[in-house]
């Protein structure tokens, strides 16, 4: 099977939307039916290009500075939701209420990230979740 050529329009959208847009390469690539290297290449080379040139390079540190930024708020506004829902049960110290909440909000915020913030060993969650069952088991 010989080596699939692409027009350089289609690589500069892909590089741009990976760039510009903050698409992971594994989307992309999944998305247009191309291998990862094919991709990761294109990106190498655009920004060899850029380098080359000043505006080129300044481009490249604004979008690097996007996506930083775009991060870190994302992660502010995770954070911010998180006291909003959590501060009631949070001030109370019940720690069955907050295994609760864990439960219920693991969905939203990712498992580990809420034991990292509430300073919950996964041990201890993962023991509150057997005995729980235990108790379910036994009154059924």
């Amino acid at each position: 099977m010989g080596k699939k050529i692409y027009e350089k329009s289609f690589k500069e959208k892909l590089v741009k939307l990976h760039l510009e847009e903050g698409r992971s390469v594994a989307s992309l690539t999944k998305e247009y039916g191309l291998g990862q290297g094919s991709l990761n290449i294109w990106i190498k080379n655009y920004r060899k290009e850029c380098s080359q040139t000043e505006t080129g390079t300044k481009d490249l540190e604004l979008l690097d500075k996007i996506r930083k930024l775009e991060r870190e708020n994302k992660e502010l506004e995770k954070e911010n939701n998180f006291l909003k829902k959590g501060s009631s049960i949070l001030c109370q110290g019940n720690r069955r209420l907050i295994y609760i909440f864990i439960d219920e909000n693991k969905d939203e915020f990712g498992l580990r990230w809420l034991l990292n913030r509430l300073n919950i060993y996964p041990n201890a969650y993962y023991n509150y979740l057997k005995k729980r069952s235990l108790k379910q088991e036994i009154k059924k």
